[in-house]
């Protein structure tokens, strides 16, 4: 699945001094399952997800997101539908939640 950023998600994961290729990177290496998130939490109406990932410096991450369905004719399904993670931020993991 590919990524989607703009400058709110990026600003979010910049307030928690992350860059958009270390939260990708933690994604992509999960130390969790997925969790639901509230809907509604953070001002999405989507279902919304987090999950906890390790950047490539050691730091174990919550990554919040909800995944999209957008058209893509290139990447997409037979009728052009691909899925997109959009991250909504991402922060330190409590170390309690990985216990």
């Amino acid at each position: 699945m590919k990524f989607r950023w703009n400058a709110q998600s990026l600003d979010h994961i910049a307030r928690h001094s992350l860059s958009a290729r270390e939260v990708e990177y933690a994604f992509n290496n999960r130390v969790s399952a997925p969790r639901n998130r509230p809907n509604g939490h953070d001002g999405h109406s989507e279902e919304s997800w987090e999950v906890d990932g390790n950047t490539p410096n050691g730091r174990t991450i919550t990554i919040a997101y909800v995944i999209e369905e957008v058209y893509d004719p290139r990447g997409g399904d037979a009728d052009g539908v691909a899925e997109e993670i959009y991250v909504i931020t991402a922060f330190d993991t409590n170390p309690n939640a990985l216990r």
